[in-house]
């Protein structure tokens, strides 16, 4: 990429998956300077439809009236960032790993391991883990 050039990436402002603080940060690690945070709805390119963002995509879109419960349209946004090298190597990017699986099934049951015990709460701490090491390893989409 040369430099100034710019890279614009929409996502809603409440995913969980991919916070709006970690493509920040994310861009910043790589030398992208933030500039700019637009909703999505007066960019230009406002048309497009909206996505998953993951397998999903493959055989179908979030339909008229299928939303995630707190990414409603009007939370989406498009944040738009410059490449501004700095000349030095960019820093090294630390993984933060989620809880072992063993802290996870000791741990006060909330979320999507309430109610859910022995086996059941084994499987889903598993499927858990094993979804965010996807994530880590890029195989996540598709």
């Amino acid at each position: 990429m040369q430099i100034g050039g710019i890279v614009k990436v929409s996502s809603n402002s409440n995913a969980t998956g991919v916070r709006y603080t970690d493509i920040i940060c994310g861009a910043k690690a790589s030398e992208f300077e933030h500039t700019e945070t637009v909703p999505f709805m007066e960019w230009q390119l406002r048309e497009y439809l909206r996505s998953y963002g993951d397998k999903r995509d493959v055989n179908r879109r979030p339909g008229d009236g299928e939303i995630y419960a707190q990414q409603k349209g009007p939370s989406d946004m498009v944040y738009i960032f410059k490449y501004a090298p700095s000349g030095a190597a960019p820093p090294k990017l630390t993984l933060r790993y989620p809880p072992a699986k063993n802290d996870l099934m000791v741990s006060q049951a909330e979320g999507n391991l309430k109610n859910l015990y022995g086996a059941a709460r084994e499987k889903r701490v598993d499927e858990i883990y094993q979804l965010f090491m996807s994530y880590v390893n890029g195989i996540h989409i598709g």
